[in-house]
This record gives structure tokens, C-alpha cells and sequence, in this order.
């Protein structure tokens, strides 16, 4: 073992012998969430998509404290590739990432998620800060039907969640979700390329890299226009930012979820 990482919610990477990364989950209570995220990414590796690929996954230790072995990818995060890709690989990236939308929301359903919403948001009150922000999304929930696609989604789909090597991109670091629908993913992707969330935590104010995000927002914003430019996405958006609020850290990533929260408004 040479390395070990935790991520925001606890999980705990290590660098085994071989190459492999061994993922574990922090606490028994997690250990479910990890197992359906494992599960999610075995259910990725079946799609045909060949330039849009997840790390293979070797091993489950299905214990109380649930962990899975998974192959090790040698590529380069978003900022490194970001601050010197040129322009045919940017829109490789972009078209990518077209491929996986397309094809997940290829096999999907139109189902109203006001229960599921409305169950996350009383959940998030428990504990949140944010009281007066939650009691307008559930009004808005009582009074207004909302009906989204239902379909496979990654259900963190940021940047900092993918490796890019040669033509492809390695999508890692699945999250199960109060619903899965690609609203989920077009959410999490305007995340960084509009509000910046990773740049900011990364303390990484890098004018390249916003024109190009600004670029790739253009064009995910044409093409999904008909799921983004409605209020559901609104409402989905500040309940994905408020999912955010039990895993911050520390006071530099509380004041810039409150920035991007002051951003975001019904």
C-alpha cells in the first residue's frame, strides 16, 4: 500500500500492490450507499460506449464495512488537462459527454418526483442552515407538479469526477440519488462549469479553463435546453447544493456554497 486519500464523504482510497485501488466506505451506515455506487459503476461498464469508459472493477469485500477493488487509471484531472488541451480536444471532451447524455436519456421515463423531493428536502431541514431556502422549495413542491426523465445517471458528474486519457474519459466516483434522472447530471455538470465549485475549492482562478467550462455550458445548454430552461430544474439544482451542505469541510467551503446558493434562486 503507497497511498491513501479520503474524499468528501469519508470513503477512504488506497493505492494497493498492482496498481489497484481499493475503495471503502467510512462507516457501516455508508456502507450501503457505497455498495449501490459500486453496482452503479458495474452497470456503467456494460454500455456501448467506447470512448466513455469507468475504471473495471475487480473485487467486492461485501462485509459490514463494504469496499471493492477497482483498476487503476493513470489519467490526467480536469485542471491539468483543462490548462493545455487544445481546441479538437476540448470538443472531444464536449462530444463525449454528449454520448453519454444521449445515451442515458435514450432509455428513460417521464415520472413525477414531487414525494421523492419533498422527502430529500425534509431530511436535508433536519440539520441544515438553510431553513428558510428549503421551506420555499417544499411550498413550491406542494403547489406545482414536477415531472422529470427517469433514467441512468452518474449522479455526480462534475469534473472533479473524471480522468481524461488519450480520446476518452474515465467517468469514477458514482453517487446514488434521491432520483435518478439526467436533470441529476445536467445539474452537477452546471456546478463546475458555471458556478466553478472545484476551480473555487481549488483555489484555482484560471482564465483558460473558465472560457473553455463556458464554452462546454454553451453547448450543453443548446442541446438539453428542453430539461435545463424549465423551473423543476431550479428546484432540483438548490436541492443537489443543499445535498452538499453535511460534507462541507470547513469555512472555505461553507462561504462558497453560500455563494453559489445566492446564485441559484427560484
Amino acid at each position: 500500500m503507497s497511498d491513501t486519500k479520503i474524499g468528501l464523504s469519508g470513503c477512504i482510497l488506497e493505492i494497493m500492490p498492482n496498481n489497484i485501488i481499493r475503495k471503502t466506505s467510512p462507516t457501516q451506515f455508508y456502507s450501503n450507499r457505497l455498495r449501490n455506487q459500486a453496482e452503479k459503476q458495474r452497470i456503467f461498464s456494460t454500455f456501448e460506449l467506447p470512448n466513455v469508459k469507468t475504471p473495471e472493477i475487480f473485487q467486492i469485500q461485501n462485509n459490514e464495512i463494504f469496499s471493492f477493488d477497482m483498476e487503476y487509471i493513470s489519467g490526467a484531472g480536469f485542471l491539468n488537462f483543462y490548462k493545455s488541451a487544445s481546441a479538437d480536444e476540448v470538443k472531444n471532451t464536449l462530444n463525449l459527454l454528449f454520448d453519454f447524455l444521449d445515451y442515458s436519456i435514450k432509455y428513460h421515463k417521464i415520472s413525477e418526483c414531487n414525494i421523492d423531493i419533498i422527502k430529500k428536502l425534509n431530511s436535508l431541514n433536519q440539520t441544515s442552515k438553510y431553513k428558510d431556502l428549503i421551506s420555499t422549495l417544499l411550498a413550491y413542491c406542494n403547489n406545482s407538479q414536477i415531472k422529470v426523465p427517469i433514467n441512468f445517471c452518474h449522479g455526480d458528474l462534475n469534473m472533479s469526477n473524471m480522468l481524461f486519457k488519450g480520446n476518452s474519459i474515465y467517468l469514477i466516483d458514482f453517487l446514488d440519488s434521491f432520483i435518478e434522472s439526467v436533470m441529476i447530471d445536467l445539474v452537477k455538470l452546471k456546478q463546475d462549469l458555471v458556478h466553478f465549485w472545484n476551480l473555487r475549492i481549488a483555489n484555482q482562478d484560471v482564465v483558460r479553463v473558465k472560457i473553455i467550462f463556458a464554452f462546454l455550458w454553451s453547448n450543453i445548454h443548446e442541446r438539453y435546453r428542453q430539461y435545463i430552461d424549465q423551473p423543476s430544474f431550479k428546484v432540483i439544482e438548490c436541492v443537489s447544493l443543499l445535498r452538499i451542505e453535511p460534507y462541507v469541510q470547513n469555512t472555505k467551503y461553507s462561504e462558497i456554497l453560500d455563494e453559489i446558493l445566492k446564485e441559484v434562486h427560484l
